[in-house]
């Protein structure tokens, strides 16, 4: 055991080299939103799209799996992209949004006031006004990914890198262990065919953040084996501080209960005791949680510094009061209880299996089943008078879910309004008690084969 003096100079050097982390890598996703791709290349390809009904001018088709859930923030974020800002650093600092009204018209909906905007290039760029809550990674991403596809072809990548994502979960685990594999399959199955891919993937607001939800824990699972302590809290870090530049308040409960899931189970293998690793998981969790608050803060303080701190955080503030619920949102379906948000929830679960009622509703009972069986499993071993070996995995779970838990109820009023695209990460908790019931299964089969005695494992040696 260290002297208290020298665990405070630990704790001292690990809180700099991350406040160093999280600058720096603050500082390289602002450059990224410095690159601009020029707005006739983009609108050629949005006027494309409207053309050929890739792209519609009313915002919500809904039960759309060619053109995703969500048209009304797609139309908003190519308003983004497409803004050229003067000087064109300020698109760095913040995004630009001129919303669902064109100036002396009456509203009309957010696609229409796209295909305006790219008719009539540079028309209303003086109606677009500062949108300073988020960093808008996706802005970005999809200018880029636009300047080489049309918008077609684009959903189609989306769509399809969610299933090479869930698959790619499964065989970075595979590399590691044959026993993290068997754990981390109950998640990779439930996300190909409960994560609701056929209308979430080909969206384009969303789909940045949600597959850095899948992308993240994939990474830690890459480089994991060889990163213990410090090192994998820095990663942890750095994966929330990317979390927060790509999110927009849809994804992040996700990406969170992820990583719970898939660092618990690294450090797991790596110290073969589910206690050790499980403490070690909640210092990542924080780490982690460092990297989002960090990225959102940073963000605010150099937004206040170039346009005003007054035009700043009055927008920052009473949009996270409105999504906090401070107010009464009653008009908008908002009601003030703690269940009104999981009935919501409940109400969308067909969005994860092609809108279908019945295989939501299997797809909830599954994954009750599966957590009954979890606890069961932990349950049974303190009656036979065994050490819980299976406790602490248990623990790790509903660590997990208690990521999306918190989410939903701090969130209250976000989560109802948006309920439909809010109902993604829901897959997550479904397969997590399965996880338990594989890892107790396959050390169950394990101890009978006498293979008692672990190999090493890659990466791990």
């Amino acid at each position: 055991m260290q002297p208290e003096g020298r665990r405070s100079i630990s704790f001292l050097r690990q809180a700099l080299w991350g406040l160093v982390l999280l600058a720096g890598a603050n500082a390289v996703l602002i450059g990224s939103l410095a690159i601009v791709v020029p707005r006739d290349k983009l609108c050629a390809k949005i006027t494309h799209a409207f053309a050929e009904g890739t792209l519609l001018t009313r915002d919500w088709p809904w039960h759309d799996e060619v053109r995703g859930i969500d048209p009304y923030s797609d139309c908003a974020l190519l308003q983004m992209s497409v803004f050229q800002a003067n000087p064109a650093w300020k698109n760095a600092i913040s995004s630009s949004l001129l919303g669902d009204v064109i100036p002396g018209e009456k509203p009309v909906s957010m696609c229409q006031v796209l295909r305006e905007v790219c008719e009539h290039p540079g028309a209303l760029d003086q109606h677009y006004r500062h949108y300073h809550r988020y960093w808008f990674g996706p802005r970005a991403v999809n200018a880029w990914l636009l300047g080489l596809l049309d918008i077609a072809p684009l959903r189609v990548l989306y769509k399809t890198s969610n299933y090479l994502c869930f698959a790619l979960l499964a065989l970075l685990a595979l590399r590691i262990s044959l026993r993290l594999f068997v754990v981390a399959l109950p998640i990779s199955l439930a996300g190909i065919f409960a994560s609701g891919i056929s209308l979430f993937g080909p969206t384009l607001s969303h789909a940045p953040a949600n597959l850095w939800a899948f992308l993240g824990p994939a990474v830690l699972l890459g480089i994991g084996p060889r990163l213990s302590g410090a090192a994998l809290r820095g990663a942890t870090l750095l994966v929330g501080c990317i979390a927060a530049y790509l999110d927009m308040m849809n994804a992040l409960p996700m990406n969170g209960a992820l990583l719970v899931a898939f660092v618990y189970q690294l450090e797991r293998e790596r110290t073969g005791e589910g206690w050790t690793a499980l403490r070690s998981t909640a210092l990542a969790l924080g780490a982690w949680a460092v990297g989002v608050v960090g990225t959102v803060l940073l963000k605010q303080l150099i937004a206040a510094a170039a346009f005003g701190p007054a035009e700043v955080f009055s927008s920052f503030i009473g949009q996270l009061r409105f999504r906090l619920g401070a107010s009464d949102q009653s008009a908008l379906g908002v009601e003030p209880s703690l269940a009104a948000p999981f009935l919501k929830l409940l109400h969308e679960t067909p969005w994860l299996v092609h809108g279908s009622r019945p295989l939501a509703n299997l797809a909830l009972i599954l994954g009750a089943v599966g957590w009954v069986s979890a606890t069961a499993t932990a349950a049974w071993e303190r009656v036979r008078g065994r050490a819980p070996r299976h406790l602490a995995d248990l623990a790790a779970m509903v660590l997990a879910c208690g990521v999306l838990l918190a989410w939903y109820v701090i969130f209250g009023s976000h989560t109802q309004i948006h309920s439909w695209f809010m109902v993604r990460p829901v897959f997550v908790p479904i397969a997590l008690g399965w996880t338990v019931v594989a890892a107790a299964l396959y050390d169950h089969l394990a101890g009978l084969r006498g293979d008692t005695a672990k190999a090493p494992i890659r990466g791990f040696e």
